[in-house]
């Protein structure tokens, strides 16, 4: 239903328009003050336009202009980067065949300050979004039927929404005595649907229901014949809660509506993209720290008695255990002393030796879990790998964050590295997997490293 927020759809897509104009103005000034390369205005006229075409409709096409409840400025970023790289690819070969002879100096630079623009406006808006709320959204009035704990569920979805353009109007009960009901405010019974429709003039029904059933289809019939005559859009909204699944959508098969509850979680291309950049990333990474290794187990053994390598079972994609490799940190079987640190990294844990406060504070002990990931036990990137013991305790919900491959840093890292328990991240690793992108993969590679310079998170 927030599709049909035209006005904050237009915002979004004038604001780029201008944008691209001040890019396009800034970037032709920048390269003449530099390099003098020879252009004509008439040149830049048309590629301004072409730029215009390409931004607005890849954009649009691939839904840059929704407006979405809870959404992350990370997610924003994610989405601008990817769709800006496909618009630029996109215009230079444009150009190869309208305008061969346009400086691709100009498109380059073009594109990067662009991308400064475009980031800087979104960052701005989602600051000032409360404030702007008023200004860049058509509200939309929404009448919820249902009077159960799930239509107080779904009433909280839509208040949520108020930023970007919902408004909840109230709820009609399904019984005529709704005087127990735990939804507020009441604007009347079901049997008076007519009469609150005429009264509250909604823009949206919600019809939140906990399945199916043939009475309940009936009741939908009669209400979608109630609003034949008004532009009034109904929704249905099944309870699946009890149904464990992420990226969860309904598609027409054949004139058949299917509601997807299980896929996997990433698709084979996005499967092979991040496998090939884990070999690649884990190679690099491995030719510049391999000669440290002899050094670092050297230190480590004659800190304290014990192997310099760290063995342990973890559980990986799908349930799979594997052995995972780490320099040990701790005194010899540290696992094996119960002293209240049992599951996560405490930074008064007395069983860090002093060698490994230091391979820890600057994730040095890490290292050797590149030579997992080439194995492909594990990823460079993806939710931390648990112990048997917890997986085996696991919810069917906990159980989500396997089916990606593990990995080295991830998330809910980069938010808070060590400071919890790694079962305490279920949500970030969700958001993680329902997010996946190879740029979002980069994205925390990059804030890990900071985090790792200022050894934030990490005892």
């Amino acid at each position: 239903m927030l599709r049909f927020n035209i006005r904050y759809q237009l915002f979004f897509a004038l604001s780029d328009v201008m944008l691209v104009i001040l890019a396009m103005a800034g970037s032709v000034a920048l390269v003449i003050s530099r390099q003098r390369l020879p252009i004509m205005p008439a040149n830049v006229l048309l590629v301004t336009v072409l730029a215009i075409l390409v931004w607005l409709l890849l954009f649009a096409r691939n839904h840059v202009y929704y407006a979405r409840p809870g959404l992350r400025l990370l997610h924003t970023y994610n989405q601008l980067i990817n769709q800006h790289v496909i618009a630029t690819f996109t215009l230079m070969g444009i150009l190869y065949i309208v305008l061969p002879t346009y400086p691709r100096t100009y498109v380059i630079v073009f594109s990067a300050v662009l991308l400064v623009l475009l980031l800087s406006h979104r960052t701005l808006v989602f600051a000032l979004r409360r404030r702007l709320h008023p200004w860049i959204n058509s509200i939309r009035r929404v009448v919820i039927i249902g009077n159960d704990d799930y239509a107080v569920t779904v009433g909280d979805y839509v208040r949520d929404c108020l930023p970007i353009g919902l408004q909840l109007v109230g709820f009609v009960s399904v019984t005529d005595m709704p005087g127990d009901s735990k939804v507020a405010p009441i604007l009347g019974t079901l049997s008076k649907l007519d009469t609150v429709l005429n009264e509250t003039a909604p823009d949206e029904i919600i019809v939140s229901v906990r399945w199916l059933d043939q009475a309940t289809m009936q009741q939908i019939d009669a209400l979608v014949m109630l609003v034949q005559n008004t532009p009034i859009h109904v929704r249905i909204a099944p309870d699946l809660s009890q149904l464990v699944y992420i990226r969860s959508h309904a598609e027409n098969f054949n004139g058949l509506t299917l509601i997807s509850v299980r896929e996997p979680a990433l698709s084979p291309l996005e499967r092979l993209v991040k496998r090939a950049f884990d070999i690649g990333f884990s190679l690099i990474v491995l030719v510049f720290t391999l000669p440290f290794y002899p050094l670092i187990a050297l230190a480590i053994k004659l800190d304290s008695p014990g192997p310099a390598i760290f063995r342990q079972q973890r559980v990986g994609q799908y349930g799979k255990p594997f052995t995972i490799y780490k320099f040990r940190t701790m005194i010899e079987n540290a696992q094996e002393i119960p002293n209240g640190f049992a599951y996560h990294k405490s930074p008064d844990d007395p069983r860090v030796t002093r060698v490994g406060r230091w391979l820890r504070r600057l994730s040095l002990d890490e290292l050797p879990q590149f030579i997992n990931v080439l194995r492909g036990d594990m990823s460079v990137v993806g939710p931390r790998p648990e112990l048997v013991s917890i997986v085996d305790s696991f919810s069917a919900w906990h159980r989500k964050r396997l089916e990606v491959p593990q990995g080295i840093t991830g998330w809910w890292q980069i938010n808070g590295r060590a400071d919890f328990p790694l079962f305490y991240h279920v949500e970030d690793d969700l958001y993680y997997i329902e997010n996946y992108s190879i740029w979002l993969d980069v994205l925390i590679i990059v804030r890990t490293l900071v985090a790792v310079i200022q050894r934030r998170g990490a005892y």
